[in-house]
């Protein structure tokens, strides 16, 4: 995972392994994170606040970890835990492509002299 800091003084880039003690792959959102261990509550119709709509989502959890995944769009639309809170993705800001060049590893901001 690189980190990359611009402290307006100085720029940092932090590699850092925070799963490399136990063995584990760590991202930033895990994409099998409600593979293993988690279960499944049932569809809800639920209120989604920010977004002020009805929708019906399945909720799932894994410990302390609520995630409701929008039955239309298939995309997590709110999760919530008790230290982290309360997140909102409206699915109809959902960008489903991606720029290749910000999954260059390290990246270039990285290297030496960028390159």
């Amino acid at each position: 995972m690189w980190i990359l800091n611009d402290l307006n003084i100085i720029k940092q880039c932090v590699c850092a392994d925070p799963g490399r003690k136990f063995n584990i792959t760590i991202y930033p959102v895990n994409p099998k994170f409600l593979k293993d261990g988690s279960r499944y509550i049932g569809r809800e119709h639920l209120f989604i606040e920010y977004i002020w709509e009805e929708r019906v989502v399945d909720h799932w959890i894994k410990g302390p970890h609520h995630v409701w995944v929008d039955v239309e769009s298939k995309n997590i639309i709110r999760m919530w835990q008790p230290w982290n809170g309360l997140e909102i993705f409206d699915p109809k800001k959902w960008k489903l492509s991606t720029d290749s060049n910000l999954f260059i590893v390290p990246p270039n901001e990285c290297k030496k002299n960028g390159y």
